[in-house]
């Protein structure tokens, strides 16, 4: 029996496999690469591996405040 799924890389998921399970990012022929370790359960951008971070946070792991915000908290942003 025929279903349409293509036989996908390494973490790679979807119908066409164009797509990186949770907690992986950088689809390619070779599979996808686990996302960086981003604090506090946040999770990376699928296409660039960056932590996505909370509102008004900046850096590889979202550690500090942007230029003009304060009061860092690592789980609801900076103000």
């Amino acid at each position: 029996m025929q279903t349409g799924q293509c036989t996908c890389a390494p973490h790679v998921t979807g119908r066409q496999c164009t797509d990186c399970e949770p907690g992986y990012y950088g689809v390619s022929s070779k599979g996808c690469k686990p996302c960086p370790m981003c604090p506090n359960g946040q999770v990376c951008d699928q296409v660039t591996g960056k932590c996505i971070c909370p509102p008004n946070t900046q850096g590889d792991r979202c550690e500090e405040c942007s230029p003009g915000s304060w009061d860092y908290n690592a789980i609801t942003g900076c103000k």
